[in-house]
């Protein structure tokens, strides 16, 4: 008496077997990306409109630092208020140059509250005419502004 599963038949369970398995782990990751997906909803999804989001205002966009002499480290704090009927949240601030760097606001500005950025420019080994551009993102009605470090470097 012979127990043993003919070649063909075992052949075939084993390929249909991994068919099986292979259809149950893409049917598995399909469902984790889409959890993922719908688990990293942005801020900016909260808002069902323009209306309800914050709106950002800047005192100034732009500061002249006037004429430095090379070396010298230039600071200046941009004002931000929140004049929206939500929490404004900073999200990051980008210098166009790694000798510019911005410090933002770690907590949420409150509607009609303030708070600064915080930009430091090392004008070491730079000369001329100098304009340091720093991109200010936000979950703001408009998300994005440009804040501007101007001057001479002797």
């Amino acid at each position: 008496m012979n127990l043993q599963i003919p070649r063909d038949n075992y052949t075939n369970r084993r390929k249909c077997s991994t068919i099986i398995v292979c259809i149950c782990l893409l049917f598995c990751c399909c469902q984790k990306k889409a959890a993922r997906t719908n688990l990293n909803l942005s801020s900016d999804s909260l808002y069902v409109n323009n209306a309800n989001r914050p709106i950002v205002k800047f005192e100034k966009s732009t500061y002249n630092f006037g004429t430095v002499i090379s070396g010298t480290t230039v600071r200046h704090k941009f004002r931000v208020s929140n004049t929206g009927p939500t929490p404004l949240l900073i999200k990051t601030a980008v210098a166009t140059c790694g000798c510019t760097v911005a410090h933002i606001p770690t907590n949420p500005i409150l509607p009609g509250e303030s708070d600064v950025i915080d930009v430091v420019f090392s004008t070491k080994a730079k000369w001329g005419i100098q304009r340091k551009v720093i991109t200010v993102f936000s979950n703001a009605r408009t998300s994005r502004h440009m804040l501007a470090l101007v001057g001479n470097v002797k």
